[in-house]
């Protein structure tokens, strides 16, 4: 059985963007999520933490097998140079319908290329598919998605008083196929989380914090200018 979160380890990173863009017009509800960045070079040097990279198979997640494939623990948790998903089915947030299949080819921090397969070609073996990469993934009766987005989500280092890891929480949503989180309710921890994640440094979606107001509402304008101090 596949682990989930390694498959996610490899999959997802903050910064994708797509080479030759004008050729998926596809791929242009995706934009309107900000799950592929317009290829700004500030940030892709400032979101190398493996995130969102548009593909989430998320019948991972609920197959108890798959096709043979790369040794898992090899590749678990590493930066790969090329990785190839075939034969995927494509929902590409517009409304349209799943499409496929499909091979992704993806180098560095690039999405290099998304090519449709004829699939008597294919048996016939005279295809055109992507080379061979590092890391080879079968989504055959698998789909890829955009990144998913919680509107309303708490990142949490305790639960009902005891201690928890964060990256507890953190690779649950990246294995669950959150890639943005807008956490509610954020406090001083949160900000730093949130930094970390820009940065790099622990494996987590994108966080956008939110702070509230706490101890009811703000009677006078001096108290309500203190708590915006405050957050």
């Amino acid at each position: 059985m596949l682990n989930e979160c390694s498959i996610f380890a490899q999959l997802t990173t903050q910064g994708k963007r797509v080479e030759n863009e004008k050729n998926y017009p596809s791929l242009r509800a995706l934009r309107l999520c900000e799950l592929i960045p317009r290829g700004d070079a500030k940030i892709a040097k400032e979101n190398k933490l493996m995130r969102t990279i548009v593909v989430i198979i998320t019948a991972l997640l609920i197959t108890s097998s798959a096709s043979p494939q790369a040794d898992i623990a090899s590749v678990n948790g590493k930066r790969q140079k090329r990785i190839v998903i075939r034969n995927a089915t494509i929902v590409d947030g517009s409304g349209k319908p799943a499409a496929g299949p499909y091979d992704i080819a993806i180098e560095g921090d690039v999405i290099k290329q998304i090519q449709g397969i004829d699939p008597v070609a294919a048996a016939e073996g005279r295809a055109r598919r992507p080379e061979k990469g590092d890391v080879e993934i079968d989504a055959k009766g698998k789909y890829v998605l955009p990144g998913l987005i919680n509107l309303h989500g708490h990142t949490h280092d305790e639960r009902g008083g005891k201690p928890m890891p964060v990256e507890y929480c953190l690779k649950l949503w990246l294995a669950s196929g959150i890639t943005t989180v807008r956490d509610v309710g954020a406090g001083r921890k949160t900000l730093s989380w949130r930094e970390d994640s820009a940065a790099g440094r622990i494996a987590a979606p994108r966080i956008f914090a939110y702070g509230v107001f706490q101890g009811g509402p703000a009677t006078t304008p001096e108290l309500a200018r203190a708590r915006v101090r405050e957050l």
